[in-house]
C-alpha cells in the first residue's frame, strides 16, 4: 500500500471528475429528451429508476453496505424525494421543449435562486450586491428566453425556471440531510421515492409500452444518471466546492455541442449572451460568499 494522497495532490482528479460529471448529466438529458419523442416524461423517470435501483441493491449486496438503509431522518427524504422527482419531471420536459443550451443555461439560474432561498429558509443575510447578481442573473435568463422574439416560448421557459426553483429547493434540503445522511441513503431513497410515484402513473394509467428500438435510450438515461452521480461524489471529496464549482459551467458548452452534433440546434446570439451573463452572475456570487466566509 503507497502513501495516502493529500488532499492538493486529489484536486486535479477532483476538476476532472466534476467535469466529466457534467458530461454525463448533459448525455442524460441529451438521452431523456430523445426519449421524449416516444415516451411521457414519467415513463422515462419509471425506467430510468428501474435501471438504477438494481445496481444500487446489488452494490449494497456485494459490498454488504444494507445500513444506509437505516436513518431517522424520514420526513426529510420523504420531501426531499418528492421534490427531487417534481425537478426530475421538470428538467426533462424543459429539455424535450427547448434547444439543449437554451434549457441547460435557464436551469443554471438554480444557484441564482439557492441564494435568494437563503435569506427567508435558512436565515442567511444576502447583501445588495448578491441580491444585484441575482437580478442581473435573471435578466440573462430573459435573454435567453427571448421575449421579444419570434422564438419565444413562455411556457418552456417557465417551465425551466420552474425546474431550476426545484434543484434550488432540492440542493437546499441535501445541505440538511449531508449533515447526517450518507450520499448512497440520500439516493436510494429518492430512487425509490421517485419509482413509486412514476410506477403509478405507468403501470395504472399509461401500462408497459417498452419499444425495443429506443430500449438503448431509456437505458443510457439511467447509466448516465448513475455515472454523473458517482463522479460527482467522488469530485467533492477530492476537492471543496468551492473549487469544484467554476468547472460545473462546463455543462453549457456540453449542451452546445451535443445540440449541434444530435439535433443541429446552434444557438442564437442572445443564448450566448444570456449564458454568459448567469454564468457571471453565479460566479460573482460564489465569490462574495467566498469574501464573507473568509471575514468570519
Amino acid at each position: 500500500m503507497g502513501e495516502k494522497p493529500n488532499f492538493d495532490d486529489n484536486v486535479v482528479l477532483g476538476i476532472v471528475f466534476i467535469s466529466l460529471a457534467g458530461l454525463f448529466v448533459t448525455l442524460m438529458n441529451a438521452c431523456a429528451k430523445l426519449a421524449s419523442e416516444s415516451y411521457d416524461i414519467l415513463e422515462i423517470v419509471f425506467y430510468r429508476g428501474l435501471f438504477i435501483l438494481p445496481l444500487l441493491f446489488l452494490y449494497m449486496s456485494v459490498t454488504r453496505k444494507w445500513s444506509v438503509l437505516k436513518t431517522s431522518a424520514y420526513k426529510t427524504h420523504i420531501l426531499r424525494s418528492v421534490i427531487g422527482t417534481i425537478s426530475v419531471c421538470l428538467v426533462y420536459l424543459s429539455y424535450s421543449l427547448l434547444p439543449m443550451a437554451d434549457a441547460t443555461a435557464l436551469l443554471m439560474t438554480s444557484g441564482l435562486i439557492i441564494t435568494a432561498l437563503s435569506a427567508p429558509f435558512l436565515g442567511e443575510r444576502v447583501g445588495p450586491l448578491r441580491w444585484s447578481a441575482v437580478i442581473i442573473g435573471f435578466i440573462g435568463a430573459l435573454l435567453v428566453i427571448r421575449p421579444e422574439g419570434d422564438s419565444f416560448k413562455p411556457l418552456a421557459g417557465g417551465i425551466a425556471l420552474s425546474g431550476a426553483f426545484t434543484i434550488a429547493s432540492v440542493n437546499l434540503l441535501l445541505r440538511k440531510l449531508g449533515r447526517s445522511e450518507p450520499p448512497l441513503t440520500t439516493i436510494t431513497y429518492f430512487i425509490i421515492c421517485s419509482l413509486a410515484v412514476s410506477g403509478l402513473y405507468v403501470l395504472f394509467y399509461k401500462g408497459v409500452q417498452l419499444d425495443i428500438a429506443t430500449l438503448h435510450i431509456l437505458a443510457g438515461v439511467g447509466f448516465f444518471a448513475l455515472l454523473q452521480q458517482i463522479f460527482k461524489t467522488y469530485a467533492t471529496v477530492w476537492a471543496e466546492a468551492s473549487v469544484l464549482s467554476p468547472y460545473t459551467y462546463l455543462n453549457l458548452l456540453w449542451a452546445v455541442i451535443l445540440g449541434v452534433v444530435v439535433w443541429d440546434d446552434w444557438p442564437s446570439l442572445s443564448v450566448w449572451i444570456g449564458g454568459f451573463i448567469i454564468i457571471a452572475a453565479n460566479g460573482f456570487v460564489l465569490w462574495r460568499e467566498q469574501k464573507l466566509n473568509k471575514n468570519l
